[in-house]
């Protein structure tokens, strides 16, 4: 699950730094020990997989977001459809 979750962040624009991944695998189990205990299952089901790895991006980013807010950049595309050009910016909610 670790690579989906890794090509997940990548398909946001975020580009993995030294040190995310222990932070990646503790977010990992935690969605999986969730996940297992609100399904009351021994393994995640298949049909929750993808699930799981958006729940684990989710908590890595909100991680980064919260302790270490200014080593986190997304792309976003500007609003305007003539504009396609990519910005970097902070990671804001």
């Amino acid at each position: 699950m670790l690579e989906m979750v890794k090509e997940r962040l990548k398909s946001f624009g975020y580009e993995l730094q030294e040190g995310d991944e222990f932070a990646l695998t503790f977010s990992i189990q935690k969605v999986e020990n969730t996940i297992k205990n609100d399904c009351n299952t021994p393994s995640i089901p298949d049909g929750l997989v993808n699930i799981a790895v958006d729940m684990a991006v989710g908590e890595f980013l909100t991680a980064k977001k919260t302790f270490s807010p200014d080593s986190i950049c997304l792309f976003y595309k500007s609003p305007s459809p003539r504009d396609r050009t990519r910005y970097r910016m902070p990671f804001s909610a």
